[in-house]
């Protein structure tokens, strides 16, 4: 399981996405079976030079402040100004990242929201690999990072603000610092947002894109679905449009899977 992780009900991969996964689909099916997964995802061609319906959301050019447009530096700068950016140990984020998780996630409108003890769970396996980053306004944490390192490449891969302090730009300030550590001085081979979000809206992979250079990698999706799973969408696929009316619990996962087998369905139509 080194090479592999579970991540809301499904196997991804825990190598970055330029590594090729080694493992045979049979393999792999046996791991989605001791894992108890609903399915195996992974992607090959990294960073092709064709647009396909999925990709990552990557930065490889370190630049300067000066690079960036004047209303950005602008942003960068008052961000700077307002808010502490500082590397933090695992022991300080888990005493003070809850309450900053608890008042991001409500904006989401996911309808799913881990308690406290569930939350610590999720980030104590976290081994030497993981860097945190706190935001800090007076002392007080009102944002985090959690960056994960490996190899030559590393994946922002949890950033939180509390919703109220936005307006200050922490947001800016922080990919500035990242971008800045992970790129300029520690000359990172590329940083890492993850890759197109099906679980959830987000504005965060544009926002990347638009004001700080991040550009998206495409690759192909590939999939590999417990049997049951495969008889459920086939079931449930024709339905999408009727399940895409709703919002609940329900109906959000149904989506997830449903937005997966559009995917993969277009890279069989290629």
């Amino acid at each position: 399981m080194k090479n592999w992780k579970k991540y809301n009900g499904t196997l991804i991969p825990n190598n970055p996405p330029h590594f090729k996964v080694e493992e045979s689909e049979k393999e792999i099916m046996e791991l989605i079976k001791r894992t108890n997964s609903y399915f195996a995802r992974w992607c090959s061609d990294f960073d092709c030079n064709y647009i396909t319906d999925f990709w990552y959301v990557i930065n490889d050019t370190p630049l300067k402040i000066e690079d960036y447009s004047i209303k950005v530096r602008n942003k960068i700068r008052k961000g700077l100004k307002e808010f502490d950016i500082i590397p933090i140990n695992k022991d300080k984020f888990l005493e003070e990242a809850f309450q900053v998780y608890l008042s991001a996630i409500k904006s989401y409108n996911t309808g799913s929201i881990l308690l406290e003890n569930e939350f610590v769970d999720s980030i104590t396996p976290f081994e030497t690999k993981i860097e945190f980053w706190g935001i800090y306004k007076n002392s007080k944490m009102v944002g985090y990072a959690i960056v994960k390192i490996d190899f030559d490449v590393c994946e922002y891969e949890s950033i939180k603000f509390n919703p109220s302090y936005l307006r200050l730009r922490p947001s800016e300030a922080l990919i500035y610092t990242l971008n800045q550590t992970y790129l300029n001085k520690r000359n990172f081979k590329y940083v890492n947002n993850g890759s197109r979000s099906l679980y959830h809206n987000t504005n965060f992979q544009f926002f990347l894109e638009r004001k700080f250079k991040f550009r998206k990698a495409y690759c192909r999706m590939n999939i590999i679905y417990t049997p049951w799973v495969r008889l459920m969408l086939a079931l449930l696929f024709p339905l999408k449009s009727f399940f895409s009316i709703f919002n609940n619990r329900i109906t959000n996962k149904i989506m997830v899977l449903i937005r997966h087998e559009k995917i993969r369905k277009s890279f069989l139509e290629q």
